[in-house]
């Protein structure tokens, strides 16, 4: 039987899911703000964002699947 990711698992996974989202895009965000390029740069700190977040949630939890 796969062992069951507990409830301090699962809090941690999902503030590192909102870390490794969150962080790209305000980066992203900043540095269109500072360089005046429209949403250049958030769009690719979202894409940044979603992906890391994907493989941090795939990593986290390789081992539950």
């Amino acid at each position: 039987m796969k062992p069951q990711p507990t409830g301090a698992e699962l809090a941690g996974a999902g503030a590192g899911l909102a870390v490794a989202f969150l962080v790209p895009f305000f980066a992203g965000v900043g540095i269109d703000a500072f360089a005046h390029t429209g949403p250049v740069f958030l769009l690719i700190g979202l894409a940044l964002g979603i992906l890391s977040a994907v493989v941090f949630g795939f990593v986290r939890f390789k081992q539950f699947l």
